[in-house]
């Protein structure tokens, strides 16, 4: 005699048709029964693998068939990855698996789970309240008999004697929040006998704080594995820092070949289109033609809660079906998101940016930024909400002129394919005859988990793409370029092959007396005078071929004799003339040139340089050189630098990288040379050259402190801000 426990949620009762479940288990009543029934194929299954009977060939491609034909005739899953059919080939077959996911992908990572409704009830275990929910509702609506099992069910199962019966086997998929009573809940479950469960961590900073902090957790985990007895057990987790993974591998016990990656798929039906708008342009005009014109559920995303507010009741005005969504502090989340929003009279949500990400609802086809604010645009963000479960067919961003230029260009990441992310910056560009007189955009490609989807055409298409729109500077950071390097041809980093995008500054560059000599702008004409009454000398910071432009930075002798109103006299002088030097192209790539933006800088930098005190309360800028380094405005001599560069010594420096960053010498030795930001690194590799580098929101001091000790150089020899 077979005996189970079986939970009940109390909203429907056993009158409830076979094969439709469309209430989750949140409610009051529940009620657990003993009832004698047969062994279930799954529990043969069982059976058969704690006998150690291995999975008969001919079942799994039975059970493998039956699951593609659930994916594609019932749920319109057309295609799946090849690591998404080996997934779903190791569950059918009863292996364990710890699978690495995207984040903002969830569907796409639990897509297979429909495919396994006819084998079983599968029990999935995710860190999130919000997504268990959404995810419950999801599949609802997919005709999928799923359930969520939350701690408002767990207090009813202790406290309450219910009166509705729901048998477990009447469940697809049974979703639990994972919680220090998640445990609890699963045994009063008393033996659900599950053919997969899944574990899911969302976050990779969850994975590490539950694998360090909470080591209770993941013991009352192991210990229910033992209760559950699942044919496949699965840890997903969106983590991709490998010491995460391989504690989870380690504390789970689960094999290295174990390990499935399923990564991001290019989503090529979502439409990016782009409206500029003219200053005088009424927005909200254009978002109502937006809204006439493509009918249909839509998220309208604003820049703050009251603006959010404010729309919502001018599209009500208007006869829209519209509903703000506002995440309170004091509000439960899951509250917030009902499953009915969207309803047959498709109404329209509007959302403040912030929260965006929260919006889960399977059927949005529009989604429409409306806010840029003072901040460049986080374009990534519409992934979050449109890029889930590849229903969304349209992504409309609304730019003002004013927007634009208050927000110094355009953040865009790659989250479509080449082709949209062309379409998006043609619209932008082409055919705007203000956007062509200098002005930037910057095409942000700081995430390296959005690239890594791109193929190496693709990414040297890409870079092809940017370089030739005259008006786009690719903006990076330390780790993306160097990260980058690996994927790309030895030759292509050659020098003069691609200037305009990397746009690397070289301070040790080859650079002949005979190139200095050609000097006719009265900029130059003036520092020769200098230097020819021996007031300064000019040492050369950096070059750029690509233009035929030397920069300097000067400094007067410190044996001349020089007194603090010379000084002051030639601080304005050389301010003058530098801003003078300072036109659009020069400001706007943020080239050394424009380190020299402030008089009191300036002239700081030269006082120091002849040991002058500066007086009490003195303010600087910042930005310039002399501010980050606190040292006088110094490269080294001319005649040294014309020396040819250590290579031995480069070498030295590049070994100091980690290995999978030293796939191009050549890229690290051009980077290492390269002053990138106005946010500068110094040390003087040795008595020849001063090694610059910068980085942005990032740790590149690290780094330097890694190329002094393995160079040998005293600390007191480099400076960092």
């Amino acid at each position: 005699m077979w005996l189970r426990r079986v939970t009940v949620a109390g909203s429907l009762r056993a009158r409830v048709a076979p094969r439709v479940f469309t209430a989750a288990l949140s409610t009051s009543h529940c009620v657990a029964q003993v009832l004698a029934t047969p062994p279930t194929s799954s529990e043969r299954r069982e059976l058969d693998r704690e006998q150690q009977i291995p999975y008969p060939q001919a079942a799994l491609e039975a059970d493998l068939k039956v699951a593609r034909h659930l994916l594609r005739d019932k749920f319109g899953i057309d295609s799946i990855s090849p690591a998404q059919d080996t997934l779903l080939r190791r569950l059918l077959a009863g292996e364990d698996v710890l699978l690495q996911m995207v984040p903002n992908n969830i569907r796409s990572a639990f897509q297979l789970i429909p495919g396994l409704v006819q084998g079983g009830l599968t029990i999935l275990i995710v860190t999130s309240s919000l997504v268990a929910t959404n995810l419950a509702n999801s599949w609802r609506n997919m005709g999928i008999r799923a359930a969520q099992l939350d701690l408002k069910t767990y207090q009813s199962l202790q406290s309450m004697e219910g009166e509705d019966i729901l048998q477990c086997n009447e469940l697809d998929v049974l979703l639990l929040n994972a919680t220090y009573s998640c445990p609890k809940i699963i045994r009063l479950l008393s033996n659900p006998r599950p053919r997969v469960a899944v574990l899911a961590i969302d976050e990779a900073d969850r994975a590490s704080k539950l694998s360090y902090s909470h080591g209770r957790f993941f013991a009352e985990w192991l210990d229910l594995r033992k209760v559950l007895k699942p044919r496949s057990f699965v840890c997903a987790t969106f983590s991709r820092r490998a010491e995460i993974i391989d504690d989870i591998q380690r504390i789970f016990k689960l094999p290295a070949s174990s390990r499935i990656a399923i990564r991001r798929t290019l989503r090529s039906n979502l439409a990016i289109n782009v409206i500029t708008l003219q200053r005088n342009h009424d927005k909200f005009a254009t978002l109502l033609d937006l809204l006439e014109k493509h009918p249909g559920p839509t998220v309208i995303v604003t820049a703050t809660i009251a603006n959010t507010k404010v729309i919502t009741a001018k599209l009500r005005g208007h006869g829209f079906d519209a509903k703000a969504v506002a995440f309170d502090k004091n509000t439960p989340r899951r509250e917030l998101i009902d499953p009915e929003l969207f309803n047959a009279s498709s109404p329209i949500l509007c959302v403040d940016k912030a929260n965006a990400k929260h919006i889960y609802q399977p059927n949005i086809r529009h989604v429409i930024w409306h806010c840029l604010a003072a901040s460049p645009l986080q374009f990534h963000n519409v992934n979050d909400i449109a890029g889930r479960d590849g229903a969304t067919s349209r992504c409309t961003v609304l730019l003002s002129e004013q927007e634009i230029f208050n927000g110094y260009g355009v953040n865009v990441a790659i989250t479509a394919s080449l082709q949209h992310m062309r379409r998006f910056i043609a619209n932008i560009y082409h055919g705007r005859e203000e956007f062509k007189a200098g002005h930037t955009f910057l095409v942000e490609i700081s995430r390296l988990r959005l690239l890594s989807d791109l193929t190496k055409d693709e990414f040297l298409a890409t870079m092809d793409f940017l370089r030739d729109e005259k008006v786009l500077h690719v903006q990076r950071s330390w780790q993306t370029w160097i990260a980058l390097a690996s994927r790309l041809e030895p030759d292509y980093m050659e020098e003069g092959s691609h200037p305009a995008e990397f746009d690397i500054l070289n301070a040790v560059e080859e650079t002949t007396g005979s190139r200095l000599n050609e000097r006719s702008s009265p900029f130059e004409a003036q520092i020769d005078a200098f230097i020819a009454s021996g007031l300064l000398r000019t040492v050369v910071a950096s070059t750029q071929k690509s233009d035929n432009r030397v920069f300097y930075v000067i400094r007067p002798e410190k044996d001349a004799n020089v007194s603090p109103s010379d000084i002051e006299s030639l601080a304005k002088k050389c301010t003058a003339m530098l801003r003078s030097r300072g036109d659009e192209r020069v400001a706007a790539r943020r080239q050394y040139i424009n380190l020299f933006t402030t008089k009191r800088c300036f002239l700081a930098s030269l006082a120091q340089a002849v040991d002058f005190d500066m007086p009490p309360g003195w303010k600087y800028c910042g930005r310039c050189l002399f501010c980050v380094t606190h040292k006088p405005a110094v490269i080294s001599p001319l005649s040294q630098i014309e020396k040819p560069v250590d290579m031995k010594r480069l070498d030295a420096v590049i070994r100091a990288v980690p290995a999978k960053y030293a796939n191009d010498p050549r890229f690290l030795t051009r980077v290492a040379l390269g002053v990138l930001s106005t946010r500068v690194l110094a040390f003087e590799l040795d008595q020849n050259h001063r090694i610059f580098g910068s980085m942005r929101r990032n740790r590149f001091e690290d780094v330097l402190q890694a190329f002094a000790k393995r160079v040998g150089i005293p600390k007191s020899q480099w400076h960092e801000c």
